[in-house]
């Protein structure tokens, strides 16, 4: 008897400051080898967390679907992308890296283990992780505090200093459109 594995709707905050638009788009590819990609965010550019020394990061998201779990989404898939763009763990939380994918959401899941936290706590305090993921899903309620994620960044993108970013927003839509069509 086949079995059928249930699909859960999953959210992935994109982030690089290293060949930022070349990264971005390679993890894109990457991922939709693995994953039901199903939505782009437009991306934005922003000033590094960290002070001005460092070079800006480009930030969205990514909307798709997944049979794994949590975990194996996370560490076997995400950060076997990161590793294979080249980011590299260090204890600096703010370092340049050429890819960050986070788990952004994982449905209505609440997580909150070592090593792992869904919804990610950056929903809360950082627009470049809340803005993106409001385009794509503008009425998101936050599954562990019941609130309205637009009332948490209620302002524009332009509002918390995020540069849209035309050209690689729309090749992203392009590249997940042509794979649809394959």
């Amino acid at each position: 008897m086949y079995e059928e594995k249930s699909m859960h709707t999953i959210y992935v905050g994109v982030g690089s400051n290293i060949d930022a638009e070349a990264n971005i788009i390679r993890a894109l590819d990457l991922l939709l080898g693995r994953l039901s990609v199903t939505a782009v965010s437009p991306f934005y550019r922003s000033q590094a967390a960290g002070g001005k020394h460092r070079p800006d990061f480009t930030n969205g998201a990514f909307a798709a679907e997944t049979d794994l779990s949590p975990r194996a989404l996370k560490y076997e898939l995400l950060r076997g992308i990161e590793d294979a763009l080249g980011r590299r763990r260090t204890a600096d939380k703010n370092a340049s890296r050429p890819i960050d994918l986070d788990l952004v959401l994982y449905e209505a899941l609440i997580i909150d283990e070592p090593g792992l936290t869904v919804p990610d706590p950056g929903l809360r305090r950082y627009p470049f992780v809340a803005l993106p993921l409001l385009a794509l899903a503008p009425d998101i309620v936050l599954p562990d505090s019941g609130k309205r994620l637009k009332n948490v960044f209620p302002g524009r993108p332009e509002d918390y200093r995020l540069e849209f970013m035309p050209e690689l927003s729309a090749e992203l839509h392009a590249r997940l459109d042509g794979a649809a069509r394959s």
